[in-house]
């Protein structure tokens, strides 16, 4: 049975420490309780997947006592960064896998720049079927070290 933590070999930088540390202004809009269920599953990524998402992405959970929150596009949160993503606060208080899964395939569409152009896009259910698919496969792949696919594939 595989065992779910990164394999062996990795370098300390990819520790859920070190990735937390690594994200910098970037999990500010992240609760307190959500930085180590976010870390410990980008921990589980590549290794390159790990470099993109803490130089080019921001993680938004708002916090349950938080009716909203305004940040400018010039802030210091967004330099440099090619998008965020949005998490549902609830999504900390389920199982490792389902964090580690639902967070690759949130990445998997920033890594490979599957992007919503309009809410035409949305609404475009045979190209976001693909995209959805495209990304749990990828999510699958890169995770399948850590945690058995049928386990991912729930």
């Amino acid at each position: 049975m595989k065992k779910n933590k990164p394999e062996k070999g990795i370098r300390e930088l990819y520790s859920p420490e070190r990735i937390d540390y690594s994200l910098g202004v970037a999990k500010d809009l992240i609760p307190e309780y959500a930085r180590n269920p976010l870390a410990e599953a980008l921990s589980f990524l590549p290794e390159n997947v790990i470099d993109f998402v803490t130089e080019k992405i921001i993680f938004i959970s708002i916090l349950d006592n938080v009716d909203g929150l305004y940040y400018p596009f010039n802030h210091p949160f967004f330099k440099n960064r090619v998008g965020f993503i949005l998490f549902p606060n609830n999504l900390w208080e389920r199982s490792i896998i389902e964090v580690a899964f639902t967070v690759a395939h949130e990445i998997a569409h920033a890594f490979k720049e599957w992007d919503i152009q309009s809410w035409e896009d949305l609404e475009n259910t045979k190209r976001s079927f693909k995209n959805e698919k495209a990304a749990d496969k990828l999510a699958v792949e890169w995770l399948s070290k850590n945690f058995p696919k049928k386990k991912l594939l729930k």
